[in-house]
């Protein structure tokens, strides 16, 4: 068995994570090669809430289903929304395609909205999307 470093280990693991390869973890690994580069980034993380991960059930309706929110929620944080869906298993976009699930329009929604009505996309209000992670809980 080969034994890696801890630096292996982590470019090992970060090639696992699906959509990241060889060219990415090569550019991480000159990215965080320079000094200050590693010093921005933990002031950046020190500017940060991190909210927790939560495990979620893949029997919920919204597991591994993709959403994208455009607009200003009024009843919730953006990060707090979005952090409640990727509880239910759900995986945020920042973009619609064809491949999103959901679009949650808060007010004065974007160009994302236009497109998602284009590709058929499901839309939901912000108050759809309040009942269906309220109903998820339960």
């Amino acid at each position: 068995m080969v034994q890696l470093s801890s630096d292996d280990e982590v470019l090992y693991q970060l090639m696992s994570i699906n959509g990241i390869g060889e060219k990415i973890t090569d550019s991480l690994e000159g990215f965080f090669s320079d000094e200050d580069n590693v010093e921005m980034v933990k002031n950046l993380a020190a500017q940060l809430t991190i909210l927790p991960v939560v495990v979620h059930t893949s029997n919920s309706p919204l597991s591994e289903k993709i959403v994208v929110f455009t607009g200003t929620l009024l009843t919730m944080e953006r990060k707090e929304a979005q952090a409640k869906v990727e509880s239910l298993g759900a995986i945020i976009s920042s973009s619609v395609s064809s491949k999103t699930d959901f679009l949650v329009v808060g007010e004065k929604p974007g160009s994302k909205y236009h497109k998602a009505l284009e590709l058929d996309v499901k839309i939901l209000t912000e108050e759809e999307f309040y009942k269906l992670i309220l109903k998820e809980k339960t």
